[in-house]
């Protein structure tokens, strides 16, 4: 995060934004060189990216997820610069989004154990 936020002001070519760009290329590739290796037992089996449903859920859930972090950070500085909110009061204003977030992942759990889906994915078959 530091060589985005950085990189601009100080140059893309600055030794440390450099660093910590490497660094964050270094430590990624070891994460996935320690999941290939890790065969069946690895946290994420990355055989599962061959499944284009997987796939696709995956990158529609990233770009939700992208979207919505963008949205609140925007969303809070129109309260607070637009409308005079305090932080405190705009950071009440997005209580009600917690809701969602807390209940549809045990909605979901439980729907996708019912269907069958993630017991097929993850013994391994397509």
């Amino acid at each position: 995060m530091y060589a985005l936020i950085e990189g601009p002001a100080r140059g893309w070519t600055a030794v440390d934004v450099l660093a910590g760009i490497r660094n964050r290329r270094d430590r990624g590739g070891g994460v996935i060189g320690a999941e290939v290796r890790a065969g069946d037992t690895a946290m994420l089996p990355l055989r599962m990216f061959r499944s284009r449903s997987f796939s696709a859920a995956l990158g529609a859930g990233l770009l939700a997820n992208f979207g919505l972090s963008g949205l609140l950070f925007v969303l809070s500085l129109f309260f607070q610069e637009s409308r005079g909110y305090s932080s405190i009061n705009a950071g009440l204003v997005f209580l009600p989004l917690t809701l969602p977030t807390a209940i549809n992942p045990i909605l979901t759990g439980g729907w996708s154990a019912g269907s069958g889906r993630v017991a097929r994915h993850h013994r391994g078959s397509s």
